[in-house]
């Protein structure tokens, strides 16, 4: 019986974060962790050699961040999917517009990664697969693009981006 789940990458410098994402992967059903790295650099080769379905990336990385990595991989791997969680991408804040103007087409709210873990996995699910349903993620924890967004690019059947986006700097928070 062929794996049917989408392979996911994990890039982000949090070793809390990483262990996080792959706990809420493998109990989804949909995705399987295919990789991981703490920094841009070293997603660059995993990238190149796993060629994930979708991509979990934390913006606050060591050295490269997290949108000079977008660039890149939007540079060589045009139609790669990408998700930004971030403590700093609440509802419509700026931090998603600006991954937004850099390909993204939706941002988590890293502070409910715990609490609305199901829909983060549906999420890149949905991202992975090349569709995502706005309808169901009219909460708190998701920002999509307005589909006027000129600066986004078209979201077309098996295109897009999604960028998660994770700061370790409120793991802690979150969690305790």
């Amino acid at each position: 019986m062929p794996n049917d789940k989408l392979k996911l990458l994990i890039v982000d410098d949090s070793l809390t974060m990483r262990a996080i994402l792959d706990e809420l992967a493998e109990h989804s059903g949909k995705l399987q962790v295919a990789g991981a790295a703490a920094n841009a650099e070293d997603a660059l080769g995993l990238i190149g050699r796993l060629l994930p379905d979708v991509i979990a990336l934390d913006i606050g990385l060591p050295g490269m961040n997290g949108i000079e990595l977008l660039d890149r991989i939007r540079a060589h791997w045009h139609d790669m999917k990408v998700v930004i969680v971030s403590s700093a991408a609440r509802k419509d804040d700026a931090v998603c517009a600006n991954a937004f103007d850099h390909g993204a087409l939706a941002c988590f709210d890293k502070a409910k990664v715990v609490s609305c873990g199901r829909e983060l996995m549906s999420l890149l699910d949905e991202v992975g697969h090349g569709r995502v349903r706005r309808a169901a993620h009219k909460g708190g924890a998701v920002t999509l693009p307005a589909s006027h967004d000129h600066h986004a690019p078209p979201q077309q059947q098996g295109e897009g981006v999604v960028v998660a986006y994770f700061s370790s700097t409120s793991s802690s928070a979150m969690l305790g």
